[in-house]
């Protein structure tokens, strides 16, 4: 009786003359009716409904307008249920309707709609045979999409929606067609509203064209300038791809974001930026924004690098991955119980689980390990135990600073991964054997509650837990070592073990200065030298040609060199930062086996200082070490001595002293036996005509070259002179003839006559 109903009210649907344009009025009816339904989750209230409107829909005699109300309610019926006689209902339905008013935009959204979700519910099969046969079957789907945007493409209702469910689905075809169709509706469509173009990146992301993405969101900035949704989207998409600058639309789209806007970048930024920064940046408008965010992005950088745009593109590079790879499974799984469209874009810092929330703090670890199953990426897995939950283990290496070793697994009948401070917690996770000794037995120290894992012998759990280590060898040696020293070496080691897990899970969010590819350089920073306005720091660097990229010009090749600095004083304090990119000019491009040669002066008073030092070439870059200088005071009444400067002739890096005397050096530290090495150094402190001896000795570098000890073994040359009462410019000429190839330490020791004594040293290579 119903089928034959339908098929009645389709028809007189079919026959009613055509009215006029969708007027904004029945726009506004219509959106406000598939609004209401949007939100309704009971079935069986869906199907009181379906029999009032079929009821009204009869009445009216097959009214178009009431018709549609009706196939609105069997499609949400269908969404809500997964039936597929509903979808087929109101694609017939709907199919009238737009047959009847093919200008209604709204019905034909729904129709596309309606259609595309029978056909991937009931009529599924025929869809892949038709596949099968080299068909195109989701041709038909794309038009209608495209044709419910309108003959003006002003309207996006069918696209978004369609742009939802492809979000929440894992389901290829509908994925497909959400691309084809974005992709047919053009630009007008982007330029007509924003938000498509948002969808637009959204969808070619998820489909994993990077460049169709990019091109998407770069194209609605140029249409929607100020908008400041499109303009952390296009943000967004740059600094995950790294093309361009992200930061310049970014902080463009905080100066004017609206409240909606602002939330989003509120749930960006949620974890790191303290509250009491954002609400800040909430209580103002424009460009105060921007300047509170900068203040705080250039704060960041431990070495004080001036690295405030690179630390927000670190920052959203981590966020990506986090919400890509580490939601907790309890959020999706709500989203996906809410019928929601899970916006990856979107999701908080609460939203991730314990993995996530390390890589928010500290980036992509060194090593991923896991025994059995880990559900995340780029992992190293070993065999898979029953009763193991999934798990990982990852490692960090920090330059001057101990490993950090993090653990995490799925707790017993739970979904989300949580963080464990020892690897043996895993095991006690699995919940399928006594892994422990006996209460009786001695407990770890400062633990009564738990004691030490059996990880030798040949009981069951000493298996489990012996494979377990062995799945951890390749992040640490200490796993090692906790399977070789058997049971007079598990307590200790255990406990260090709990101990280093522990430090890692307190230590603070750390960022250093990354680059896409390394850079072969090598940077010498000297406190050495000085001018009219006070003393200087020589920064030096060699990097080589075969690592450059030439420009040609018109005179020869460039090659463009960003160069960074900061020096920090003993307590963290900023003194002097330093961003500049020289263009270094050749009259031909460097030939293997040649360096680019450079040198920066930097003006600090004296006093004991930390500087780093970051060169970028051609999306290349380094970092030097974090090294400690000393700018020698003059003034201080007593004997002071500069870094040594050694280098040779051949190598053109120089800069002259305010006597005209030309320093040299070789950034490199390498000689040959049959170069003679340039040495340059300054003393001061002294009062005029004080005599004092120099003594310079070398020798081969042993364990303790930091020591700065050398006793002449290989060379020594002793000079005498008398001190002028301003600074000593020193320059001597050593030959290398005597020593072989190898390591050497480089002393040079300033004695005065009452016995005050001062010491430098550096360290060298014969080649």
């Amino acid at each position: 009786m119903v089928r034959a109903l339908r098929l009645a009210l389709v028809a007189s649907a079919c026959t009613t003359a055509t009215l006029s344009a969708q007027a904004p009025d029945l726009r506004a009816e219509m959106r406000a009716w598939r609004d209401s339904l949007a939100v309704r989750e009971d079935a069986d209230s869906l199907r009181a409904l379906r029999r009032m409107a079929l009821a009204a829909a009869d009445s009216s005699g097959g009214a178009s307008r009431a018709v549609w109300r009706l196939a609105l309610v069997e499609l949400r019926l269908g969404e809500v249920t997964g039936s597929a006689t509903m979808h087929e209902a109101a694609a017939q339905a709907l199919r009238g309707v737009v047959e009847d008013h093919p200008e209604w935009s709204l019905a034909w959204g729904s129709y596309a709609l309606a259609d595309l979700h029978h056909a991937r519910t009931g009529g599924a099969f025929g869809y892949t045979l038709q596949e099968m046969l080299g068909r195109d079957p989701a041709a038909g789907h794309v038009a209608d999409f495209v044709r419910s945007t309108g003959a003006d493409s002003a309207e996006a209702d069918g696209l978004l929606r369609l742009a939802e469910w492809a979000m929440d689905t894992d389901d290829r075809v509908v994925r497909e067609i959400a691309v084809r169709a974005f992709r047919g509706a053009g630009t007008a469509a982007m330029v007509a509203d924003p938000v498509v173009a948002i969808w637009r990146g959204r969808l070619e992301r998820l489909a994993g064209d990077k460049d169709s993405a990019l091109a998407a969101i770069e194209f609605a900035a140029r249409a929607h300038p100020d908008d400041p949704a499109v303009r952390r989207m296009q943000a967004i998409l740059r600094f995950v791809y790294g093309h361009g600058d992200g930061a310049g639309p970014w902080y463009h789209g905080l100066e004017r974001a609206d409240s909606a806007t602002l939330h989003a970048y509120r749930l960006d930024l949620d974890g790191v930026v303290p509250d009491s920064v954002f609400a800040r940046v909430a209580a103002t408008r424009g460009a105060p924004r921007a300047e509170i965010m900068q203040a705080f992005w250039a704060a960041q950088d431990a070495d004080g690098l001036p690295t405030g745009p690179d630390r927000l593109a670190e920052h959203y590079r981590r966020l990506d991955f986090s919400r890509r790879f580490y939601v907790r499974q309890s959020v999706v799984t709500a989203y996906r119980d809410a019928r929601r469209a899970l916006l990856r874009d979107t999701l908080p810092a609460t939203a991730l689980d314990a993995r996530g929330e390390i890589m928010m703090r500290h980036g992509s670890p060194d090593i991923r390990s896991s025994i059995g199953n880990s559900g995340g990426p780029d992992v190293e897995r070993t065999l898979g135990i029953i009763g193991m939950p999934p798990n990982e283990s990852w490692r960090y290496t920090r330059r001057g600073t101990d490993t950090l070793l993090f653990h995490f697994y799925v707790p017993w009948q739970e979904e989300d991964y949580v963080a464990a401070e020892s690897l043996l917690d895993i095991l006690a996770a699995t919940r399928q054997f006594n892994m422990f000794r006996p209460a009786s037995e001695r407990p770890l120290d400062g633990d009564s509650a738990r004691v030490t894992v059996k990880t030798y012998g040949a009981e069951l759990v000493s298996g489990v837990a012996q494979e377990l280590l062995q799945s951890r060898m390749s992040t640490s040696s200490l796993y090692t070592d906790m399977l070789n020293r058997g049971k007079g070496g598990a307590d200790s080691l255990q406990a260090l073990e709990r101990t280093i897990g522990r430090a890692a899970l307190a230590e603070p969010p750390s960022y250093t200065l990354g680059f896409e590819l390394e850079l072969d350089a090598a940077i010498d920073i000297l406190a050495l030298g000085s001018d009219r306005r006070g003393p200087l720091l020589q920064v030096a660097f060699a990097i080589p040609g075969q690592n450059l990229t030439p420009r040609r010009i018109r005179t020869g090749v460039v090659y463009p060199v960003r160069m960074r600095a900061a020096v920090l004083d003993p307590a963290g304090r900023v003194v002097l930062q330093v961003d500049t990119t020289r263009a270094f000019v050749t009259g031909r491009a460097l030939l293997p086996g040649q360096h680019l040669l450079g040198q920066l002066g930097l003006r600090v008073p004296p006093g004991d200082y930390r500087v780093r030092v970051a060169l970028e070439a051609d999306r290349r870059g380094t970092l030097s070490p974090s090294t400690r200088v000393s700018v020698p005071d003059p003034a201080a009444g007593q004997p002071t001595l500069s870094d040594l400067s050694i280098g040779v002739r051949s190598v053109g890096i120089a800069w002259r002293a305010p006597t005209a005397d030309t320093a040299w050096t070789q950034p490199l530290h390498r000689f040959s036996r049959d170069e003679r090495m340039q040495l340059y150094f300054e003393v001061g402190g002294m009062a005029a005509d004080t005599r004092y001896t120099i003594d310079l000795a070398i020798d081969r570098r042993g364990d303790d070259a930091v020591g700065c000890r050398a006793d002449g073994g290989m060379l020594t040359l002793r000079t005498e002179g008398r001190a002028s009462g301003a600074i000593d410019r020193v320059q001597q000429e050593v030959s290398l003839q005597r020593l072989d190839r190898g390591e050497y330490t480089l002393a040079v020791t300033l004695t005065t006559a009452d016995g005050q004594r001062t010491q430098r040293c550096r360290t060298f290579r014969i080649e």
